[in-house]
This record gives structure tokens, C-alpha cells and sequence, in this order.
């Protein structure tokens, strides 16, 4: 029942904001499993993005207004970013990619990635 009650917490916050129920749903499942979350929320960051030109700046401008020196980010992002930015700001840019193994997914054709329930 602990699962079906965390699900009932999480889907009855009540919030306009998406990023707000997404945070709430994370906090809720972090404190569940004893796992600590600490998070900012890009809104309330005050970070000028006047500068951002491309698509991976975004990541870059934020990693290093939080002060971090690692970024992480899923591989189906790679193309967006250049490694040399990253370099030449002291952050080690890295990506994850999933070693998916085929599965029987009621159909023809393994399809990798695919995730659906039914």
C-alpha cells in the first residue's frame, strides 16, 4: 500500500505549475526512499540568460552560475552541446546512454527505448 498511497500523494497535489507538481512528486519519492534532494528551481535563480545563444548553453550557464563542475545529460541530447565550451568553463561534460537489452513488447520487432505499459 505504500506505493499506491505515495502514487495518491503525488497525483492530488494540487499546483498550475508543472514544474511545481514534478518537484512535489520527486520530494515525496526522495523522502520515501530515504534519498536526500536538494534542488533550485531555474525560475528563482535570477540567472541572466542574455548571453545563451545556442541550445546547449542553457546547461552550460546554469552548471556554472550553481557552481558545479560536472554536467550530466541523457545521450539523446549529445548533438546540442559543445564539449568545448564546457572545457574552457572548468566542466566536465558527460552523457548517459542506456545498455538496453531486447524484451518481448507484444509485437514484431524489439523497438529500443520503448517504455509503455499496458
Amino acid at each position: 500500500m505504500q506505493t499506491i498511497d505515495l502514487i495518491k500523494e503525488c497525483l492530488t497535489y494540487e499546483s498550475v505549475s508543472l514544474s511545481n507538481w514534478v518537484t512535489n512528486s520527486l520530494v515525496l519519492s526522495c523522502q520515501r526512499l530515504g534519498i536526500a534532494f536538494d534542488y533550485s528551481m531555474f525560475s528563482s535563480m535570477n540567472i541572466d540568460t542574455s548571453d545563451v545563444r545556442e541550445p546547449g548553453d542553457w546547461a552550460l550557464k546554469i552548471a556554472c552560475e550553481a557552481g558545479a563542475d560536472e554536467y550530466v545529460n541523457p545521450y539523446g541530447g549529445y548533438s546540442i552541446f559543445s564539449e568545448e565550451k564546457f572545457i574552457e568553463r572548468g566542466v566536465s561534460l558527460k552523457f548517459l546512454k542506456p545498455e538496453l537489452s531486447s524484451y518481448v513488447q507484444r509485437r514484431g520487432e524489439f523497438v529500443e527505448g520503448c517504455q509503455l505499459s499496458m
